[in-house]
């Protein structure tokens, strides 16, 4: 691998399984800093095994509306920043962007909310860290 992800940090719903699971091994190979999110807590736990300091598992449901909120301050408590939300389990297909995680995360990291974004994200309560974080959802 050519580590081109190094200590990049990288939010990613579905992480127990299929793509999702894929995707976190292969972040993980490249040398990203993994938020693994699923509600299969022994995947989760399998895909940390070896990798304390690389992967915080993070059992949750993202159809629970504070998931988003959740996994971002997670990222920011454990990582110091988020550099990519990769939403493998969007909710919203059917246009339920209120129930889609990728759109719940894009708002918490605009300027309508305490968290910002486009150049900037910041941590609740703490200073505002210049980065750009990108939001992806696989439909």
């Amino acid at each position: 691998m050519t580590q081109r992800l190094t200590d990049r940090v990288i939010v990613l719903t579905g992480a127990g399984a299929g793509i999702g699971r894929a995707c976190a091994e292969r972040f993980l190979a490249e040398g990203a800093l993994v938020v693994a999110a699923d509600r299969d807590a022994a995947s989760l736990e399998s895909l940390a095994a070896g990798k304390p300091d690389r992967v915080d598992a993070v059992t949750i449901d993202v159809t629970d509306p504070a998931a988003a909120r959740l996994l971002v301050d997670r990222a920011l408590e454990r990582f110091g920043r988020l550099d990519v939300m990769y939403d493998d389990h969007p909710l919203g297909r059917d246009g339920d962007a209120e129930h889609d995680i990728g759109a719940v995360v894009t708002f918490l990291l605009s300027d309508a909310s305490q968290y910002v974004t486009g150049q900037t994200i910041g941590a609740a309560g703490g200073g505002v860290r210049e980065r750009r974080c990108h939001v992806v959802t696989r439909s």
